[in-house]
């Protein structure tokens, strides 16, 4: 079996499944969460291999792929579901793995000992996948890259409770998650709300860079959009 299909071949996790509202604990919901972190981009890579080879000779997609691709579902379906099993009972139907974390993030009880730095933890690693298009070395981009790297280092030693960049991260408030957010949900603001995210750019890392992102030059390397909710 090829090595991208061990990875992403994963067998649907029944305990995911609803069991007449029993509480998962939240360590478990965020094992859970990590596991289908680690599965999207591999299988969006497999996914659009597969497209393509059935675009140019008509290749039929892997009996292995698709069932990938139907464990993942399920497993997403399933998280929710547990999601609202913990209480939240919100109208939002999360469409990407981040409006999953940002649903998780409304149920993981804040005493819980290190779920939300995973949670700041996993929004750092989006926005230092994100690249330029056309240019490789984009400053703007560079000096957002930089900024979610010295967090990640700087997160260990974080208390949330005094510290407000992680606050500013786990609200969604931070300039990251406004540059992350324009990135996915641009085309889904209205005039007054992408005015506000792109001063809120402007002044942290400067004009080209919501410039860029509102010509459609700003994409994440794993080729799969994630979407944040808006704040």
């Amino acid at each position: 079996m090829p090595a991208w299909i061990a990875i992403i071949y994963d067998e649907p996790r029944d305990d995911l499944i609803s069991n007449g509202g029993e509480m998962m604990a939240t360590d478990d919901l965020q094992q859970h969460l990590n596991s289908l972190g680690d599965r999207y981009p591999k299988l969006g890579q497999a996914l659009e291999q597969a497209a393509k080879a059935l675009k140019d000779s008509g290749t039929p997609i892997s009996e292995q792929l698709l069932q990938g691709l139907i464990n993942y579902n399920r497993d997403f379906a399933n998280f929710q579901q547990k999601l609202q099993n913990r209480g939240q009972t919100t109208a939002v139907v999360a469409r990407s793995l981040v409006d999953l974390q940002q649903l998780y993030q409304k149920v993981a009880p804040a005493t819980d000992e290190g779920a939300i730095p995973q949670q700041v933890l996993s929004l750092l690693e989006q926005i230092l996948r994100l690249t330029h298009s056309e240019q490789k070395d984009f400053a703007p981009l560079q000096q957002a890259h930089k900024q979610a790297q010295q967090l990640k280092q700087h997160i260990s030693q974080a208390d949330l409770k005094s510290d407000p960049q992680l606050k500013a991260l786990v609200t969604g408030q931070h300039p990251l998650n406004i540059l992350l957010n324009l990135v996915n949900n641009g085309d889904q603001l209205n005039d007054e709300q992408w005015a506000k995210s792109a001063e809120i750019l402007d002044n942290t890392f400067g004009k080209s860079l919501g410039v860029a992102i509102s010509r459609g030059k700003i994409v994440s390397q794993s080729g799969g959009q994630l979407r944040l909710n808006r704040h």
